[in-house]
């Protein structure tokens, strides 16, 4: 049986799954991802996650691994070279530890980019689509004429660092007004902390703690003013950042991912509104802005895709 084993690396945890060619789920496995243990814990977790991921699917041998890494890559030496979340495997060999490991030929990219892959085989996506994933950052991820797009130097699509009011906030790229510093759910929750501190948060100012996007999502859903306001603020960024890539590219569909893509009902009156105002010559039927229908496991199904194509093919 034509199968492919993909591989979401993140921060917390391993996602994996043994995926037939028709992009059937045969199997999973999720363990934590230990990056507080190095690099080489990091490693055997995901050699262990893709073994055990295999022997639930029946499958006898795993020649191709594909696997979505949050960083930024160095395609060449198989390697991150940067990567918030995981800060031991900067600078690590991280393919050529795993093709060690594993005996298996293993495909690194980025997870916002495996995860338009995913939605572009069994979701929302289409032939030209930008996938933006809406998480603790926000990243991107284009298809072009039915292909991933990734530009000549590896970081094409990078929605999350468009530039939509060069005045605002910083960035944690460096620059300022980036639609990560409004439309992220680290964004969201610094204008929650803002808004309680001021008084005008007791809508979703928790008891204990700090708020979280869930709480201020439902206290907008319920009508609070102040919680509809930051929606409402992401909203405009992501607008404005779909402008920018409709008047450059002309695409016309959008699929957000991610967590906070749970609150796109929220922000897509705001997000189609700033796209009008600035899009120039198009019309609001010519976007369709939709919510992933993969969700979680779009990041799997898209790197198990990079696998499946790879079989067969010599280098990289």
């Amino acid at each position: 049986m034509r199968a492919g084993v993909g591989i979401d690396l993140g921060g917390s945890f391993v996602k994996t799954a043994a995926v037939s060619g028709s992009g059937r789920i045969l199997a999973r496995d999720r363990r934590p991802t230990e990056v507080a243990r190095g690099a080489r814990t990091v490693v055997a977790n995901l050699v262990a996650s893709a073994a055990a991921a295999a022997k639930r699917a029946g499958l006898r041998s795993v020649r191709t691994i594909g696997i979505g890494v949050p960083g930024v890559l160095d395609r060449r030496r198989g390697a991150l070279l940067a990567a918030p979340n995981l800060p031991p495997l900067v600078g690590f060999p991280l393919r050529s530890a795993l093709e060690r490991a594993t005996g298996a030929r293993v495909l690194l990219e980025n997870d916002a980019n495996v995860a338009a892959l995913g939605e572009r085989w069994r979701g929302a996506g289409g032939d030209d689509f930008l996938l933006f994933t809406l998480g603790t950052g926000v990243g991107g991820g284009l298809i072009l004429s039915g292909e991933l797009w990734i530009g000549p130097g590896g970081m094409a699509g990078e929605f999350g660092h468009v530039v939509v009011d060069v005045d605002g906030p910083p960035c944690g790229c460096g620059a300022r007004g980036c639609v990560e510093a409004f439309a992220s759910a680290l964004s969201v929750l610094r204008e929650a902390r803002e808004a309680i501190r001021a008084g005008r948060g007791r809508a979703f100012a928790p008891r204990e703690g700090e708020p979280t996007a869930e709480t201020v999502a439902s206290a907008a859903r319920a009508g609070d003013p102040e919680a509809r306001r930051i929606f409402e603020g992401a909203g405009r960024a992501i607008g404005a950042g779909i402008a920018s890539t409709a008047l450059l590219l002309d695409l016309r569909r959008y699929v957000a991912s991610g967590g906070l893509a749970n609150a796109l009902d929220l922000m897509l009156p705001a997000i189609r509104q700033e796209v009008i105002a600035r899009a120039f010559g198009r019309k609001a039927r010519d976007f369709r802005i939709l919510r992933s229908r993969l969700g979680e496991d779009a990041g799997v199904l898209g790197a198990a895709r990079l696998a499946l194509d790879a079989r067969g093919r010599r280098g990289r």
